[in-house]
């Protein structure tokens, strides 16, 4: 299933970014991807295949720079951003033990399919593109995700300041953010962030990465450009240098505007707002501030919240059903719920950087209190086309 549109004259792509497949993005992201980790479908993309068990298969990103300084291979498993020159390349590069009778390669780009294949040897396939990516390979019934953004250096055309409350580290007695994730030291590597930036406290410190993307003012479900953005405290959010407004390549013009944060789900604009050169400024903290649907963010007094809870990355949140969004917080701590795990995690639904399943503080009250409690077997949906 696939959700298709007509791109307008500098769009990157004609479709919303995501796993649209029902893939989740479960498991931790280490350097190399082993896929051992649990395969959850809401598609069946193909006929069920029989692997070799005990197999494994590794994906790195290999960036090609064209100056010929920097051929090296990156991994990233934490949605991080590479910027391309012109003339430079990227590409996925996966691999397979000796032990594997065959693998399946499946890539995305801006939630689109662009690769769907079993292969019995490894490739490599070319990613030089600008887009969100997701890339996954299965092995028996086993598969690991891994996550990246391709971002080009063109002279910016579109300047945007956009502000946002997420709902999970958000204090009401201080009216910010938590820097929960930062303090703990668990804030995962971005490329073209300076490391001296995680130093920084008070109301400009860094909570998380997130994406602003825009999209056609004649169809809103076409991605034109997408940028990454570090959220602070205060709730603005800046680009990769920390200081300056986000710089987009498309022309000025007419875009709706989307936020993402990887747990929470997205908002945009209720219509198409007119950008250029001269930065303009979209405040989803406020409640006054018009969003496309209904209900898209949390009113918490005089503070608009994206809701947290997307742990499987569906788009929704739900507490009970199949893919529903506690049981990834389960899977997280293991066979006993008293269990804690620390660190950077999409289970990690109040981002205090602790996956808690019960006790003071647990992740899984937060899904439950944003359906409701005598809707524990409602979804909320999110409301971005």
């Amino acid at each position: 299933m696939e959700l298709r549109g007509e791109a307008d004259s500098g769009c990157v792509s004609s479709v919303s970014y995501g796993l649209g497949h029902g893939v989740h993005l479960i498991g931790p992201k280490s350097p190399t991807m082993k896929c051992l980790y649990y395969l959850l479908l809401a598609v069946t993309l193909a006929p069920v295949q029989t692997f070799a068990k005990e197999c494994y298969a590794y994906c790195s990103l290999i960036i090609i720079r064209e100056s010929g300084e920097n051929d090296t291979v990156l991994y990233s498993f934490s949605t991080t951003t590479y910027s391309l020159d012109q003339g430079d390349q990227a590409k996925l590069a996966f691999l397979m033990n000796g032990t594997c009778m065959s693998c399946r390669w499946v890539v995305r780009r801006n939630g689109a399919v662009i690769y769907d294949a079993i292969t019995m040897s490894g490739f490599e396939f070319d990613v030089s593109t600008p887009g969100f990516y997701q890339a996954v390979g299965y092995a028996d019934n086993f598969f690991e995700p891994g996550t990246f953004f391709i971002a080009n250096t063109q002279v910016p055309l579109v300047q945007l300041e956009v502000k946002a409350w997420l709902q999970g580290p958000y204090d009401p007695d201080t009216g910010s953010m938590r820097d929960d994730l930062r303090a703990a030291g668990v804030l995962p590597y971005i490329h073209g962030v300076d490391s001296s930036m995680l130093g920084i406290s008070g109301p400009h410190a860094l909570v998380d990465q997130v994406f602003v993307e825009l999209r056609s003012a004649n169809s809103p479900q076409t991605q034109c450009d997408i940028r990454p953005g570090l959220l602070q405290r205060n709730g603005d959010i800046v680009s990769l240098n920390g200081t300056s407004s986000l710089s987009f390549g498309a022309p000025a013009g007419d875009y709706y505007v989307v936020v993402y944060h990887r747990n929470h789900l997205r908002a945009m604009t209720a219509t198409a707002i007119s950008l250029g050169g001269d930065p303009v400024t979209l405040d989803f903290r406020d409640p006054l501030f018009p969003t496309y649907g209904s209900e898209a963010r949390m009113i918490e007094g005089d503070a608009a919240l994206l809701w947290a809870g997307n742990t499987s990355n569906h788009h929704s949140i739900s507490y009970t059903g199949n893919y529903n969004d506690r049981d990834v917080i389960l899977q997280v701590v293991g066979s006993d719920p008293t269990h804690v795990v620390a660190g950077y995690s999409y289970a990690d639904v109040n981002m205090d950087g602790i996956v808690k399943y019960t006790g003071p503080d647990n992740d899984r009250d937060v899904i439950l209190l944003n359906l409701g409690s005598e809707l524990a077997t409602g979804v909320r949906e999110e409301q971005v086309p």
